[in-house]
């Protein structure tokens, strides 16, 4: 048998007379919506991703939640070290009360926000005429903590070039 006895005894079982003139392929019938309507195929490979999504909502970010900015600190202090990041002002507290420090270091934190520094020094001491603990340092410590915060992103002790214990290095919140 040729191939085209092969042909047409294929199309007799499907049910085809090979013998008629016009043999067209036959397009798919639209689908009926629900409403009544006829629905046309997807004319494109997009068309057809999108109505197979249906009622998904299709609106995508490539965006992290907004949050507070995470700690940096140890990056922050990395730099201060390698000496590409320095403090842009500096505020020596010693032989100051506590009272009087906090004031000194509220006006300086206020004035360097104020003139756009980012970066500050709060010099404590190490505390060795104290007695037992170094009581400036542990007050702004506390200070920095609680009421500071209008001003403060972060602070930590200073490296070792800007005082080590006895210092504080302050990274300021910027001015919006």
């Amino acid at each position: 048998m040729d191939g085209d006895a092969l042909f047409a005894e294929e199309m007799a079982r499907l049910g085809v007379d090979p013998s008629a003139e016009d043999v067209s392929i036959a397009a798919p019938s639209p689908s009926v919506a629900p409403d009544g309507n006829e629905e046309k195929p997807p004319a494109t490979d997009k068309d057809l991703f999108l109505s197979a999504l249906g009622t998904m909502e299709v609106t995508f970010q490539d965006e992290f939640p907004a949050e507070e900015e995470p700690p940096a600190t140890a990056r922050r202090i990395k730099l201060l070290r390698k000496g590409r990041l320095h403090p842009e002002a500096s505020l020596d507290l010693h032989g100051m009360s506590r009272e009087e420090a906090r004031s000194r270091v509220r006006f300086f934190l206020e004035d360097a926000l104020y003139h756009g520094r980012k970066t500050v020094l709060i010099i404590t001491g190490r505390g060795k005429s104290s007695g037992t603990e170094p009581i400036l340092r542990a007050e702004m410590e506390r200070y920095l903590s609680l009421e500071g915060k209008a001003w403060v992103s972060e602070w930590s002790r200073a490296p070792r070039q800007y005082g080590g214990d006895g210092a504080l290095v302050v990274f300021l919140k910027s001015r919006e």
